[in-house]
C-alpha cells in the first residue's frame, strides 16, 4: 500500500502576497530614507549640544569658519548672519550697526541672537541683507532684528526669542538662556 504523503502547503490569498510586499517595499523604502536623512544631515557632535554658552556654527560660516567651530568677532562683518548652536538650541546670530539696534540688553558690538525657530509654526526664518529683517519663507514673516526681532509682517504671533551675546576677551562669542520679553 502506497503511503500518501502530507505536504503542508501554506495557502496564500492575492491580496495577502500583495500586502506582504507592501510591507517590504515599505521597510526597504524607510531603511533608505533613513541613511540619506542620516548623511544628510549627520549627527551632531556632544561638544555642539554640550553645557557650554559659546555659540558653535550649525553649517559652515562663509569661508572662515566650519561646522562645530566656535564662534568669534573677527569671522563677522556689519550685515553677516550665521546659524549657530547655543545648547543645542538652534539660533541666529548677527552683526549689525549697533547704532541703529534698539534693543538695551544682551547686545555687544553689534551682536544680537535670536532663536531661528519661527513662532507661526515652527519654520526657520533667516537674515535677508537685502531688506535688513528677519525673513521666514513659510508664510512670508518679517521680523525687525533691531527692535527685539518684533513682527512687523506676516501671522507670527509673537518675536522670536532672544538669546543675550557676551563677547569674552579672546574673541569668542558666548550666550546666556533665552529672554522672550526684551526691553527696547
Amino acid at each position: 500500500m502506497k503511503k500518501k504523503s502530507k505536504k503542508n502547503k501554506i495557502k496564500t490569498s492575492r491580496r495577502d502576497f500583495i500586502k506582504m510586499l507592501i510591507g517590504i517595499s515599505g521597510v526597504g523604502l524607510l531603511g533608505s530614507f533613513l541613511a540619506t536623512f542620516k548623511s544628510v544631515f549627520p549627527a551632531l557632535t556632544k561638544k555642539e549640544l554640550g553645557e557650554s554658552p559659546v555659540f558653535v556654527y550649525a553649517e559652515d560660516f562663509l569661508e572662515v569658519a566650519k561646522k562645530g567651530e566656535e564662534a568669534k568677532v573677527e569671522h563677522f562683518k556689519t550685515g553677516d548672519a550665521a546659524k549657530v548652536l547655543y545648547k543645542g538650541d538652534l539660533v541666529m546670530l548677527l552683526k549689525l550697526d549697533s547704532k541703529k539696534i534698539r534693543v538695551k540688553q544682551g547686545v555687544d558690538q553689534g551682536f544680537i541672537a535670536y532663536s531661528s525657530i519661527c513662532t507661526h509654526l515652527s519654520c526657520i526664518p533667516y537674515y535677508r541683507k537685502d531688506l535688513d529683517k528677519i525673513y521666514c519663507p513659510c508664510h512670508d514673516g518679517i521680523f525687525d532684528p533691531y527692535d527685539g526681532a518684533k513682527v512687523i509682517a506676516g501671522p507670527p504671533p509673537e518675536p522670536l526669542p532672544h538669546y543675550p551675546v557676551k563677547i569674552q576677551e579672546d574673541g569668542t562669542i558666548i550666550g546666556s538662556e533665552p529672554i522672550k520679553e526684551v526691553r527696547v
